[in-house]
């Protein structure tokens, strides 16, 4: 399975925000790993929420999305696992939502270092693709994926983010 962010101009009002991509973006979903990279304030949240989310539901793909806010949704995934019965103490929170969504074909960690305790198990489920923004680096291996890339966000004129999908991973 394959999607395409088509070349353009991407305004969004309530976000003051404008994305420009130069080229179509093709990311594939089958054992993938994307890195979405850029300075802090960037936008790399915003184009998740903006971008990558939408073209995910277009394609009707299952997938999760934990976002920047930890703690926020800690909570919201501990009421939410309690009252479909579904908590097991015995396991780790993160596998636990994941079994209880039906292991989503694709993840969306913003910010996974914040999740470091529970990334290695996470990395073991039969999740197919991940999207991971980290200000933290690259330090695991993960080999396991077949097509790793870099999504890079880059100030251009006038504010622009420029979105550029790099074929080479640099760990």
């Amino acid at each position: 399975m394959k999607m395409i962010l088509e070349k353009g101009t991407y305004y969004f009002k309530e976000r003051s925000i404008t994305y420009q991509v130069k080229e179509d973006l093709e990311f594939k979903v089958d054992n993938s790993l994307y890195f979405i990279s850029g300075n802090n304030g960037i936008g790399k949240t915003a184009f998740i929420e903006l971008l990558l989310i939408p073209l995910l539901k277009k394609a009707q793909l299952n997938f999760a999305y934990l976002e920047q806010n930890k703690d926020n949704q800690l909570y919201t995934i501990q009421a939410s696992l309690a009252l479909c019965n579904k908590f097991d103490k015995s396991k780790d929170l993160y596998i636990n939502w994941l079994e209880a969504l039906d292991y989503p074909t694709l993840l969306i960690a913003d910010e996974f270092d914040k999740y470091q305790s529970s990334f290695q198990k996470i990395l073991h489920t039969t999740i197919n693709g991940l999207f991971l923004v980290s200000h933290l680096g690259r330090k695991k291996d993960y080999s396991q994926f077949k097509n790793i890339k870099n999504i890079t966000i880059s100030l251009g004129s006038k504010g622009v983010r420029m979105i550029t999908l790099e074929n080479n991973y640099n760990a």
